[in-house]
């Protein structure tokens, strides 16, 4: 095992309980609930998030996929990477990620294509990454897919969705997303999984599936570190 120099200056501390020796030590994963599986459109109970036949909609997203509740050494961990810029922190999450979503056919089957939730390009200057592209790109990886980060892009600012109520929500991210059809138009045959890291409503998610739907492209997942 490799022990790198930045390791004597920096130790790893577990950020739930301070634990040395990761980020994410395994007392603190044992204690982590899985989040519930529902249906985006009704929050009832779904087996592996697929949206119900009966809640299903035209340009409605095919299901989402989230792993854990947003507490505990997870909701730790995410605000560590988005806030804290602590890039080590994505490593551990993404080998979590996959541990858990390779057991998950349904999620990942028919080599899925990943894209993640786009930032608006002034916004991703601002702070220098995409966490959710970060963690997309190595989760794909590790999986053997495709990522493409620019297969859906963000035509417009909008005001940050923390505080927003669901109707809020929904108005200040219509019609903000544009599909990259000159460049992908050849793979809308093709499953597709909108990663992002936490999804609260699911807003994001759906109005990103909308534009793909609308664009022809057939299967939209949702897949989420949490929720």
């Amino acid at each position: 095992m490799t022990v790198r120099f930045a390791d004597f200056l920096f130790p790893k501390q577990c950020v739930g309980c301070g634990r040395g020796g990761k980020f994410l030590c395994d007392r603190c994963l044992s204690l982590q609930l899985p989040a519930s599986q529902v249906c985006i459109e009704c929050e009832r109970p779904s087996v592996d998030g697929i949206t119900h036949y009966r809640c299903k909609r035209r340009h409605g997203i095919d299901g989402v996929y989230c792993l854990w509740r947003y507490d505990g050494v997870i909701r730790k961990a995410l605000i560590s990477l988005k806030y804290r810029f602590a890039f080590e922190i994505e490593e551990e999450i993404s080998k979590q990620v996959v541990r858990s979503v390779i057991k998950r056919s349904v999620v990942v089957s028919h080599n899925p294509i990943f894209t993640c939730v786009p930032l608006h390009i002034s916004r991703e200057r601002w702070r220098g990454f995409n966490q959710a592209g970060i963690l997309a790109m190595n989760i794909s990886k590790s999986l053997g897919c495709r990522f493409f980060p620019d297969l859906v892009v963000r035509k417009k600012k909008t005001t940050p969705q923390v505080g927003l109520g669901k109707k809020e929500r929904s108005k200040n991210l219509r019609d903000v997303f544009e599909v990259n059809i000159d460049r992908y138009g050849d793979c809308r045959k093709e499953k597709i999984i909108i990663f992002d890291d936490v999804v609260t409503t699911g807003t994001t998610m759906k109005e990103m599936a909308k534009a793909l739907k609308k664009a022809g492209f057939d299967n939209v997942w949702g897949l989420a570190v949490a929720r």
